[in-house]
C-alpha cells in the first residue's frame, strides 16, 4: 500500500457516471485510484488520472502505455470490479470506496453488491458510492449519519439478522430478527441527529438514498 494513501476508490464503468460527483468525492493526492475496466473513461472525464487500470478491456478499447495496467483474460471467474476490489484488500487498503456501480445492468450491480461481503470478511471497510446511493454493511453496531442522503434502507445481508435496533429514525425497532426477505426496513427517514444502528447477529445491508 502506498504510504501516503490509505484509501482506494476503484472506479466501475456504469454508464451513469457524474464527473462531477467523483471529482467531489475523489482526493487523488490521499486516495489509490483503481480503475476497473471501461471506468478509466469515467475516471479520466473527471480529470483524474488513474493510478492502475485493470479489465479484459471488452468494454472499452486498452488505454495504451500512457498508464499502468493490468489486461485480465475475457473469461474469468470475477468480474473486472470484483478483481479490482480484490487487488486493493490485496495492496493492504482498509478503506475502499467503489464509483459507478450502480447501472442499467441489475447482475452487474448484484455483482458489485457482493463484493461488500468479500470486504467485510477481510476487515476492510467497503461501501458503493454515487449522486443517489450509499450502499455498506453494517456488522454489530454503526452511527448513521444524516447527509446527502435524506432516506436509508435496513436489510438482512445473505442470511438472517437477529436483534436488530433502530434508533432516533422515523420508524424504529428494537430488538427485531429480520429474515433475507423481509423488507419493513425499507425506505426509513433520518431525524435531526444521528441514527443507532446494530444487529446482535448476522449482517445489515444499508442503503442511504435521495431521490
Amino acid at each position: 500500500m502506498e504510504a501516503e494513501k490509505t484509501t482506494c476508490a476503484v472506479i466501475s464503468g456504469a454508464p451513469n457516471s457524474c464527473a462531477g460527483f467523483l471529482k467531489e468525492n475523489i482526493d487523488p493526492a490521499r486516495t489509490f485510484v483503481l480503475c476497473a475496466d471501461s471506468g478509466y473513461r469515467h475516471c479520466l472525464g473527471a480529470g483524474i488520472a488513474p493510478d492502475l487500470i485493470i479489465g479484459d478491456f471488452d468494454s472499452a478499447p486498452a488505454p495504451g502505455e500512457s498508464y499502468k495496467c493490468i489486461t485480465l483474460p475475457c473469461v474469468k471467474d470475477d468480474s473486472d470490479t470484483f478483481f479490482c476490489v480484490k487487488k486493493a484488500v490485496a495492496l493492504g487498503f482498509k478503506v475502499i470506496e467503489i464509483y459507478n456501480a450502480i447501472g442499467n445492468r441489475a447482475d452487474h450491480t448484484w455483482a458489485n453488491i457482493l463484493c461488500l461481503s468479500y470486504c467485510a470478511k477481510a476487515g476492510v471497510a467497503c461501501r458503493i458510492v454515487d449522486e443517489h446511493n450509499k450502499i455498506y454493511t453494517v456488522t454489530g453496531r454503526a452511527v448513521l449519519q444524516k447527509g446527502r442522503y435524506a432516506y436509508f434502507s435496513v436489510f438482512a445481508f445473505l442470511g438472517r439478522a437477529e436483534g436488530v435496533t433502530i434508533q432516533n429514525a422515523r420508524y424504529e425497532i428494537n430488538e427485531a430478527d429480520i429474515e433475507p426477505f423481509d423488507t419493513f426496513g425499507l425506505s426509513n427517514q433520518f431525524l435531526d441527529g444521528a441514527v443507532l444502528l446494530s444487529a446482535r447477529k448476522g449482517t445489515l445491508l444499508v442503503m442511504e438514498s435521495s431521490d
